[in-house]
């Protein structure tokens, strides 16, 4: 059934799959269901217009599918995505405050904005095609996230702290995840350690401190990237320094040099970053590497020493900071080129907690005339 204009009300189909196909007009209701007591497809195309209170697609029992190729799709409160039912947006435009998800979200080509996303299901953004597809949300807990060419995935910026979470993230191409001043979490076990290519897609977004490449990037940092960058840890380095559970790696905006992503640069810090200090290191932000270059030398030495709480006077940190800046012959405006520097750490014992720096976020971790009825 096809549907131009305006419609009373959506055919209910009671036998079979039910098809309703918008290529116009306006249709506005409280309440859509596709595919809940029958198999059902909501298709939204041209410059059709739907707006809706709740959206449900799908149920446990029979497949929905909602297909956005034009227009404009609006749920103003919630939209249920079921197992086994589709979301699949390939232009066109979709806002939802929230979303829960445990089917799939595909979007090729369009606009999105989708409010937090939670549930078990899988979300897609972009394809090889080379459609341009963006999706902006508030927050995203799914198990599996895919962001093909070129795609990009937004997380608003947040003033407080929200969890971001998925199991497997996956980047191909020019796809971008933008972290902006958030936390993102990827609980990877019992899969293999991604690591490596969560710190490879870090370098490529940081482009030399510009954050404007394909990857893992943060357009807030773009915004002071002589204080901020992404920092990230897994629970498989050395002393686990970021204190995090096991098969989990942590992404997090937060100052450069905050080794240990608990949101402060002070002596915890610098005592990971002097124990590498002239050494080549591999994914290496918690052992000191905070260009992303694979080394920890004298660069890194100064984006750690210009974060420094020193507002605390007399404070044993900014002398031991002070010293070895001195002892190997670093000058914190003028830093030279690491084969000249040789290492001396500093007790640890002389090195004492300062006040936090915090990022401005808590530092804890972890309608229309018409009305539309039921599709089925």
């Amino acid at each position: 059934m096809e549907n131009i204009g305006c419609s009373e009300s959506l055919p209910t189909y009671t036998y079979g799959a039910g098809l309703f196909s918008q290529s116009g007009g306006s249709n506005a209701t409280s309440t859509l269901s596709i595919g809940v007591a029958a198999p059902g497809e909501y298709d939204l195309s041209g410059t059709g217009t739907v707006t809706v209170t709740n959206a449900t697609v799908g149920s446990s029992n029979y497949t929905g599918t909602l297909k956005v190729s034009g227009g404009v799709f609006t749920v103003t409160s919630e939209m249920t995505i079921a197992g086994g039912a589709t979301l699949t947006q390939s232009a066109g435009s979709i806002t939802a405050p929230q979303v829960s998800n445990s089917g799939t979200i595909t979007q090729t080509a369009g606009l999105a904005s989708l409010g937090g996303i939670t549930g078990t299901g899988t979300t897609s953004i972009g394809t090889s095609s080379g459609a341009s597809a963006s999706l902006t949300v508030t927050s995203i807990k799914q198990p599996v996230i895919t962001i093909n060419n070129p795609g990009k995935l937004t997380i608003l910026k947040n003033t407080n702290l929200v969890t971001n979470l998925a199991n497997t993230l996956s980047i191909s191409g020019n796809g971008t995840l933008d972290i902006t001043n958030n936390r993102f979490y990827i609980d990877y076990s019992p899969g293999a350690d991604p690591i490596s290519s969560i710190a490879a897609w870090i370098q490529s977004g940081y482009n030399a401190g510009a954050w404007n490449g394909p990857g893992i990037t943060s357009s807030t940092a773009a915004g002071n990237s002589k204080s901020y960058g992404i920092g990230y840890a897994d629970s498989a380095d050395p002393g686990n320094p970021a204190g995090l559970s096991s098969g989990q790696i942590e992404i997090m905006y937060t100052l450069l040099g905050d080794a240990n992503l608990d949101g402060k640069v002070n002596g915890s810090d610098f005592i990971l970053m002097a124990a590498n200090f002239n050494k080549a290191v591999t994914n290496g932000w918690d052992e000191g590497d905070f260009n992303y270059d694979g080394k920890v030398n004298g660069d890194d030495f100064v984006l750690l020493a210009d974060n420094f709480n020193q507002f605390a006077s007399q404070s044993a940190d900014v002398q031991a900071l002070d010293a070895f800046a001195a002892a190997n012959g670093i000058s914190l405006t003028s830093v030279p080129e690491p084969a000249t520097i040789s290492l001396t750490i500093l007790p640890a014992a002389s090195l004492l907690l300062r006040r936090r720096k915090f990022l401005g976020q808590s530092a804890v971790h972890p309608r229309s005339a018409c009305s539309l009825g039921s599709l089925l």
